[in-house]
Formats: structure tokens, C-alpha cells, sequence
């Protein structure tokens, strides 16, 4: 008899040498997803680094773990071919997995997004990330999810904030939250041209916040995301922190501009909760509009 297991054809004599293997350890919950090493070792502590990220083969879940090719018993070898493992024998051996961590390189969903966080978290490598940041606020809890797992540049480019007094606020309190947090991150700051916000959502000004201005607005602060990208492994923006801000249009303008954008939402898991209590716990200027005028004006009327 055979059990299909996550695609993988897995024979009562290999299921049988697992619960051996592993038998009354903490891993015993795990025996039916088969993970039980990882990186080319052996290192069976290493199951719960992985639980249901790690999977036999690549083509499941487009997951960043090779097929393996080999696995190794104490005195036997066998080999696995088109997703089936076959003439296994039962000789009470320890079993072992042979696996090679393959990079992801295109993180263009959440789950991969996630993934790729796992695998860092593996290899110690931190990728070097440009983000781009509308405030500080906003950056806030972005920052402090991010900096452990990437090298951070942030790119601060926001000209569809109306006025230059209120660009360099913003740029202030950009800066003080990276004092704040304690962290050693680089502030790029092309010129601040409102002219060009304005000459780009040409037609659209007295459309509503949410409508095609906004959409027109994520847009030409990526393009200037993706111009500055060339040192960058990836790229992506803070915006999707605010519920106020469509993320699907924000994943789906960086993700067609570039394979270094990363999919990002980061107002999930209370993302944008978590910024708000970094903002009031560090004294942080919370602005009560998005940038524009049009935004300004539209926010002042809801006010009265």
C-alpha cells in the first residue's frame, strides 16, 4: 500500500522508518509531511525551521527547495524519481533527506514573500533592500519588521506632497525614527519637483482619494523606486502599510515594472496598528492627509 503525500508517493516501509527514526520526539506530528532535515545536512533539530515550507519537491507550491536526489540510510541508498520513492528497504535504518536551498529570487506573491524571510533566516544573508517611503509614520513598523532580515536603503521620494515646508517635515521625521529605532540606514532624497506630480495625474485632480490619481500617484513614485534599483537586490515602498491605500494596485504597478520589486503588504498582521503605537511612543508628526492638495482639501472637508 501507498500513502500520497503531498504529491510525493510515500510507501508503508519509508512511513515506517520515519515513525522509528523520530518516534516519541517532538517531530512525531510531522512524520505524514516527511521534514526532517535541511541545507545538505542532517541536522534533524532543524525540522521546525521549515514545518510546511519544506516540501520533497519544487514543483509543489513553488516552493525555494529543490527535488531531492538522494536519500541516505545507514547502510542503504535509494533514489527518487518523478515525484515517487521507490524499493525502499525496512532494515530499521534512521532516515535522512538530501535537500539544497534554492534561492528565491522573484518574491512576487505573499507566500513567497514569506518564504523568502524563512530562507534568511536560514542563511544569515541579508539581500540589500532600496524602500521607498511616503513618511515616517508609515515607515515606522515597516522598518522594524524589515531591518533584520534586509540590508535598507530608503529612498524618500514623494513629490506629490504640496508644499516643500511639509516635504522636509516629513523628511525630519523620517529621519528621527531611524534614530529612534536605533538603526544605521542611509536616507536617498532626489529633488523635490511637485510640478511633476501634478504633470503626471494631469486630468484626474477632482477625482477622489482612491480613484485614478491615486493609482497614478503609486505609479511615478515606483518608476523612481525601479530607476534607483541597479545596487539594490530588491526594491519595494511603505505604502501598503495604510488601509487607506490599494495594495493590489501597488503590487501590481511594481511587479509589472520590475522582478526586483517584492510583493509587500505590510498593513497585515496589524501592521498598520503597530505603526500608529510607534508614532505616539516616539512623538511623531502623523499628518492628517496623504500629501497632495487635493487630498488636503478633500481631508478638511471630512474634518468639519
Amino acid at each position: 500500500m501507498a500513502f500520497n503525500i503531498r504529491g510525493v508517493i510515500m510507501t508503508d516501509n519509508i512511513k515506517k522508518c520515519l515513525k522509528e527514526s523520530i518516534n516519541n520526539s517532538k517531530y512525531n506530528g510531522y512524520i505524514d509531511n516527511i521534514f526532517i532535515a535541511y541545507n545538505n545536512t542532517h541536522e534533524i533539530d532543524k525540522l521546525d525551521l521549515f514545518k510546511e515550507e519544506m516540501i520533497i519537491d519544487s514543483t509543489i507550491y513553488n516552493t525555494s527547495f529543490k527535488k531531492v536526489n538522494k536519500l541516505q540510510y545507514n547502510i542503504e541508498r535509494y533514489y527518487v524519481n518523478n515525484n515517487g520513492v521507490y524499493d525502499i528497504e525496512k532494515d530499521n535504518c534512521k532516515l535522512y533527506y538530501y535537500l539544497k536551498l534554492n534561492p528565491i529570487k522573484v518574491i512576487n506573491s505573499l507566500d513567497l514573500f514569506y518564504l523568502k524571510l524563512k530562507e534568511i533566516e536560514i542563511t544569515k544573508v541579508k539581500p540589500k533592500l532600496l524602500l521607498h517611503s511616503c513618511c515616517g509614520p508609515c515607515s515606522s513598523y515597516c522598518l522594524s519588521y524589515l531591518n533584520k532580515y534586509f540590508d535598507i536603503s530608503i529612498l524618500y521620494y514623494n513629490p506629490n506632497i504640496d508644499t516643500l515646508s511639509e516635504f522636509n517635515k516629513r523628511l525630519d521625521y523620517q529621519k528621527k525614527i531611524i534614530d529612534c529605532l536605533g538603526y544605521n540606514i542611509p536616507i536617498i532624497v532626489p529633488e523635490y519637483n511637485h510640478n511633476s506630480y501634478l504633470e503626471y495625474i494631469k486630468g484626474f485632480e477632482n477625482e477622489k482619494e482612491g480613484s485614478k490619481r491615486c493609482y497614478l500617484c503609486y505609479k511615478e513614485r515606483l518608476c523612481k523606486l525601479i530607476e534607483y534599483s541597479n545596487d539594490f537586490d530588491y526594491v519595494t515602498t511603505t505604502l501598503s502599510v495604510s488601509p487607506y491605500k490599494n495594495s493590489n494596485w501597488i503590487n501590481e504597478i511594481g511587479l509589472r515594472l520590475s522582478n526586483k520589486y517584492m510583493y509587500s503588504n505590510f498593513k497585515l498582521n496589524d501592521g498598520y496598528k503597530a505603526s500608529i503605537e510607534l508614532s505616539k511612543k516616539y512623538n511623531l508628526y502623523r499628518q492628517e492627509y496623504c500629501g497632495c492638495e487635493f487630498s488636503r482639501l478633500e481631508s478638511s472637508k471630512k474634518l468639519k
